[in-house]
């Protein structure tokens, strides 16, 4: 019995330890299993995945030198991506990298076999400022082309970027162009047809129904235009040397109802109808007629004359709708005229007339009012070159030109065009050379001078008219 009892006592003590060894395995591998940490380190400012972002792990049970020790650390790799292997336990997490900010996740739970998605941001210590994109620049090509052009424009930098569906295609002889905020639609007045394309202005640019629209009037050719929102009617300058001058109009019902009006009802309008402006509220255009030396008030909701000014070629007209006052430029006299134009019915000149230029190969060609900043730019050119002044409206005539000239070079330049969007001015190459289109920034005025932009002339390879944004 006792023999038994003893052989019984060993396979006990066998199985004992057997059982211990098994069990003690088993509750080894339970407490060598780990959890994971993963994640993606990417850039906040471009969103683009980090490579070789240093990522340490370190336990809040135990106090320790930051430098010396972490209970586990990775590298991310070409895709951003990075793996830790924790036991259970609550952890702070470093991200590190050089030309980035530290970025600290605190008191981050592990458990054991689980695993945790943890992605970041990180933000550059220099971050190169995203590009914001003004509204689409609109340009119409010349040089017999049937082709007008959009760009975005950077706010930050003035740098222009073609649209991917540039160049679009309108009827021959594109000139002015214009844009119907409200409308969100596009107009181009094609003078080689005598008709005006209506596009949404939204991509891919199609025309409406019914476009293009050709106009009743075969005595002149479609040349500038300008939206009277009032009454939703574009109205069409016709360029002519023959008198009586002529101004159409389009109904615009909206972005895809669109006929033409016919012309407006004034029969002793001077002749040669070439720059038009629309009031912004009170339904008053101001014609500006060349050939006929004459700045005409036209009542579109009375479709009437208000009243006339008489001055010699005027070449370009822009509106200080605030002050009430219209600036003229003549192209055969230089000079600079500034109208009151409070009451369209009793237009009077504010002296004196100005002398833009002296030199006497130059004659000049455009103007345009900046009236968040007080400021009215005339470009001039001949075969001396092409120039842009810069006049402080602020107070006068007469004016103060506040800076030497701007030169744009030899190359013709038909016209000018300032946005407020990002304080930019525009001037358009027509010239053979195609020297494309010249930014200048007039953000910084008057706390310094009005200079190029890097990188301008923009988009040369092509022969550009007018521009609306």
């Amino acid at each position: 019995m006792k023999k038994s009892k003893y052989i019984k006592g060993i396979l006990i003590a066998a199985l004992s330890v057997v059982f211990l060894v098994f069990t003690g395995c088993a509750v080894a591998s339970l407490m060598t299993e780990w959890g994971h940490v993963k994640g993606i380190a990417t850039d906040s400012v471009t969103g683009e995945p980090i490579d070789g972002v240093y990522v340490g792990a370190y336990s809040n049970d135990y106090y320790y030198d930051y430098n010396d020790w972490s209970e586990d650390y990775d590298y991310t790799d070409g895709g951003g991506s990075y793996d830790l292997r924790l036991s259970t336990g609550d952890y702070d997490i470093y991200y590190e990298k050089d030309g980035y900010r530290d970025v600290r996740l605190y008191d981050i739970n592990v458990i054991a076999p689980f695993t945790q998605s943890r992605d970041i941001e990180m933000e550059p210590d220099n971050p190169t400022p995203t590009p914001t994109l003004m509204d689409k620049l609109y340009v119409t090509r010349t040089g017999n082309t049937n082709l007008y052009d959009v760009f975005y424009v950077e706010r930050e930098t003035g740098r222009m970027n073609v649209d991917a569906n540039s160049p679009i295609a309108t009827g021959q002889g594109p000139a002015g162009i214009l844009y119907l905020s409200g409308k969100t639609m596009l107009c181009v007045a094609n003078s080689l047809e005598n008709s005006v394309s209506a596009y949404s202005s939204i991509g891919p640019y199609t025309q409406v129904s019914g476009s293009p629209f050709k106009l009743a009037s075969t005595d002149g050719t479609a040349y500038k235009l300008a939206f009277d929102s009032t009454l939703n009617k574009v109205f069409i300058s016709l360029k002519s040397s023959s008198s009586p001058g002529k101004i159409e109009y389009l109904n615009v019902i909206d972005g895809n109802n669109v006929n033409v009006g016919g012309l407006i009802n004034a029969p002793d309008l001077a002749d040669d109808p070439q720059d038009i402006i629309a009031h912004s509220s009170n339904s008053i255009l101001y014609i500006a007629s060349r050939a006929g030396n004459m700045i005409t008030t036209y009542n579109t909701s009375a479709d009437s004359v208000s009243g006339t000014f008489s001055i010699t070629d005027p070449v370009a007209i822009s509106f200080y709708e605030s002050g009430s006052r219209l600036y003229v430029v003549s192209g055969s006299t230089k000079t600079l005229t500034t109208l009151d134009v409070a009451n369209p019915t009793a237009i009077t000149k504010v002296e004196p007339d100005m002398i833009i230029t002296t030199d006497a190969g130059r004659t000049v060609i455009d103007c345009e009012v900046a009236p968040d900043k007080s400021l009215l730019f005339t470009l001039e050119g001949g075969p001396t070159g092409y120039y842009i002044r810069s006049w402080n409206i602020a107070s006068g005539p007469p004016f103060t030109e506040i800076q030497a000239e701007l030169s744009l070079g030899t190359t013709s330049v038909s016209s000018i065009y300032y946005s407020q969007i990002g304080n930019y001015l525009f001037a358009a190459h027509d010239g053979a050379a195609m020297d494309g289109i010249r930014v200048f920034d007039v953000g910084n005025y008057p706390s310094s001078g009005i200079n190029e932009v890097p990188d301008s002339p923009f988009s040369g390879g092509a022969q550009y008219y007018m521009m609306d944004m």
